[in-house]
């Protein structure tokens, strides 16, 4: 089942690196099948905050690049195996304010009727030598009790990452969390679109 990857490393500035971002993704359908969706995700920030997001699937091959440039005013997705990009251009920005970020599957999704939602903070943990935040949702249908979700997000303001993301609801799980953090700034030419590709550029 199609779901929205959340986004573990956020385009702030002056602090470069890069991560990887494993994930597993369960989702039980109405028969009480399930189907498991491992993936891993490559990160690379830069000093200004430029991202690339590098998707790979389970047997490790590289199915797609995301290039998010702001200081040039550009979104690009390349699939590296067509070696073709798409650009979808925008005015140029000093700043990474306002850029749209995946959340991930989280609370009642899909679920009409009221709800209710309790959130509690967690202690704080230390993931890859960096200390997070944690908190807890939990969302209850008001009409229908036993539909019931709980999300937990681990966060670092600081270094503008998120370590650790569980979501358990009644139709899925989800568990996404971060490793092999690397602070040394990444090589420039990661964030330019490579000559060879061919480029078209669609409206946003």
């Amino acid at each position: 089942m199609p779901h929205e990857t959340p986004t573990m490393v956020l385009p702030i500035s002056g602090l470069p690196l890069s991560a990887e971002q494993t994930e597993e993704y369960v989702s039980a359908s109405p028969d009480v099948t399930s189907a498991t969706d491992t993936s891993k995700i490559k990160y690379y920030r830069d000093a200004v905050g430029r991202m690339r997001t590098e998707a790979q699937s389970a047997d490790g091959t590289l199915r797609a690049i995301v290039l998010e440039n702001f200081i040039d005013g550009f979104i690009a997705v390349l699939d590296p195996q067509a070696k073709l990009g798409h650009r979808v251009k925008f005015p140029k920005s000093s700043s990474t304010d306002g850029w749209a970020v995946g959340a991930g599957p989280s609370g009642l999704a899909g679920v009409t009727g009221k709800i209710t939602r309790k959130t509690e903070d967690l202690e704080k943990q230390t993931i890859e030598g960096v200390e997070f935040v944690g908190t807890r949702t939990t969302t209850t249908s008001d009409e229908q009790p036993s539909l019931v979700a709980v999300d937990e997000s681990w966060m670092s303001k600081d270094f503008g990452l998120i370590g650790l993301l569980k979501h358990s609801g009644p139709d899925s799980e989800m568990t996404s969390r971060i490793q092999n953090i690397d602070r040394n700034a990444p090589d420039p030419m990661l964030f330019v679109i490579p000559a060879d590709y061919r480029i078209r550029d669609v409206q946003p």
